[in-house]
């Protein structure tokens, strides 16, 4: 039998996986700095933010590959690999590997040293975090990147006003890191695309025949839902 520590409930199947969490903490205790920790410790795979201020002249990072795909490759590629690191390169699959795995966690490999065809392929489409917040508290996100985060580590956007639908391409394209938007936005946009339903069913209503491209189209890879506790 599986419990349920929360609600005591036990039921003889294996729960679903649920993505997701609550943070309630009272007011002031951090959880603006909490969700911007999350974002720069877990991005979407194959992104990896600088750890230092980028400066105009600074080469953009390359990603490396997970463990998996290095455990996997072609003894040759290893070779090449750690020969481009300036690292020895000869020995047994199982020592180039350890000898990969190693310089990668310290720093030795970097992605660049890494083939095109092992480096791992960001969508553009879920590179971006999407905060949903009351108008009143978007400014304090801004304002806690500016103080915490190194410059130029997170792009952030807002996304708001008439021309707003105009950053899409940017967020569809990974420019963007973080976009934050209102409840108000939101509702209001999807008002003008899927209409009102006033069938009462409970059901979404569909999509107009033609439309406008929409934050809807995008899909985010994490969604926060800031004050959320409002909404009810």
């Amino acid at each position: 039998m599986y419990l349920c520590g929360i609600t005591q409930c036990s039921q003889s199947q294996p729960p679903e996986r649920i993505k997701g969490s609550i943070l309630c903490d009272e007011m002031g205790l951090g959880k603006t700095l909490q969700t911007l920790g999350l974002i720069l410790l877990a991005p979407p795979p194959g992104v990896e933010y600088k750890s230092a201020k980028i400066s105009s002249g600074d080469e953009p990072i390359i990603p490396t590959p997970p463990e998996l795909v290095i455990k996997n490759a072609k003894v040759a590629s290893l070779k090449g690999i750690l020969k481009a690191a300036g690292l020895k390169s000869s020995g047994k699959k199982d020592d180039l590997i350890k000898r990969v795995l190693d310089g990668k966690q310290s720093n030795d490999i970097m992605g660049e040293h890494f083939p095109v065809s092992m480096r791992p392929v960001v969508r553009s489409t879920n590179r971006c975090t999407l905060i949903v917040s009351p108008v009143s508290v978007m400014s304090n996100w801004q304002s806690q990147v500016d103080d915490h985060v190194k410059e130029g580590v997170l792009s952030m956007r807002v996304y708001h006003g008439q021309n707003r639908t105009e950053m899409l391409p940017d967020i569809q394209s990974g420019a963007v890191d973080i976009l934050l938007a209102s409840y108000h936005t939101l509702a209001a946009e999807y008002k003008n695309i899927f209409g009102k339903d006033d069938d009462g069913d409970g059901k979404d209503p569909s999509p107009k025949r033609s439309r406008k491209a929409s934050i809807f189209d995008i899909k985010f890879h994490r969604i926060v839902l800031d004050e959320a506790v409002s909404l009810f």
